[in-house]
């Protein structure tokens, strides 16, 4: 039987090791993620005879991560069949990459079913290219850059989170809430701003690398992530006041240089289904677009 626990930023420490163990470089191999987004979802952790499991919730519905660890991975799977049987739920696995998939299939051929989950795809580019912004197909990047650049000369100012100032970045983020929210996106932003509020309130203890621009001594914009256990980067938040012409760009590229450079990617984690953060990302030309799977038992 497997003994879950609602997740907690202590748990990190034990958790690492299992997340670490290959380099998935997915979203959901990131511990601040899935911690920051443990209220939402609900997100429960277990490790039993070296597997880590990870079972969380999504619109009433009980689902499952990859099982992380070098332990018997057939064992596991069985193991998160029979928990999701004791909810009373279909056993369901998310979020699953094709490494991951290539290892289930080596350890249990032919038990799961897979279908592609387009909304959940990572977004993941080259790290020097959004520090360098060169060649046409960074044309209008660049140009919405440097318009920032001359614009505001003399006027803005890249600095790291600290806990200097900290509580601006807190109170900015509360302003980019009013700011943003109307009747269409009100409930899926509320979700985000308990997942940012997760983020800053345990920031230093995940870990976390984040960076601020400022105009006329005010926060515009800023920029968080972790170091991925593989040579990526992932960004977790990134939030800009559109009052200024470019800021997006200028965020994006600012953090880039000083927190990327010493990672050949960085991951934007996906979309969620949103035809504007779509064309967003895919305008600064991910190189590869991490394909990810809902897995279901076949005889359940």
């Amino acid at each position: 039987m497997l003994n879950f626990k609602p997740i907690e930023v202590d748990d990190k420490k034990e958790a690492m090791p299992y997340l670490c163990a290959e380099p998935f470089g997915s979203t959901e191999s990131s511990f601040a993620d899935i911690y920051i987004w443990g209220e939402q979802f609900n997100t429960r952790i277990c490790v039993k005879d070296g597997i880590l499991y990870i079972r969380a919730e999504h619109a009433g519905k009980v689902y499952y991560l990859f099982p992380f660890g070098s332990g018997d991975l057939r064992a596991a799977l069985e193991n998160i069949r029979e928990d999701a049987r004791r909810l009373g739920t279909t056993p369901e696995l998310r979020g699953i990459t094709d490494k991951m998939r290539e290892k289930i299939e080596a350890a249990a051929p032919g038990l799961l079913t897979y279908e592609e989950t387009r909304d959940t795809f990572d977004y993941i580019y080259d790290a020097k290219e959004l520090i360098e912004l060169k060649g046409r197909k960074f044309h209008q990047k660049r140009n919405h850059l440097n318009k920032f650049l001359k614009t505001y000369d003399g006027r803005f100012k890249y600095e790291e989170i600290t806990r200097e100032n900290f509580d601006e970045v807190y109170d900015f983020q509360n302003r980019w809430l009013l700011d943003n929210i109307t009747p269409g996106n009100k409930e899926s932003l509320k979700a985000e701003m308990r997942a940012i509020r997760r983020a800053l309130k345990d920031y230093f203890a995940l870990g976390f690398t984040g960076g601020i621009i400022r105009i006329d001594g005010h926060i515009a914009a800023y920029s968080m992530g972790t170091r991925l256990c593989t040579d990526s980067f992932l960004i977790s938040v990134e939030k800009g006041d559109y009052a200024y012409d470019g800021i997006y760009q200028a965020i994006n590229q600012m953090f880039a240089e000083k927190n990327c450079f010493d990672v050949k990617y960085i991951n934007r984690e996906d979309d969620t289904g949103s035809p504007g953060l779509r064309r967003a990302k895919l305008s600064y030309k991910p190189v590869i677009l991490l394909t990810k799977y809902r897995a279901v038992w076949k005889n359940d």
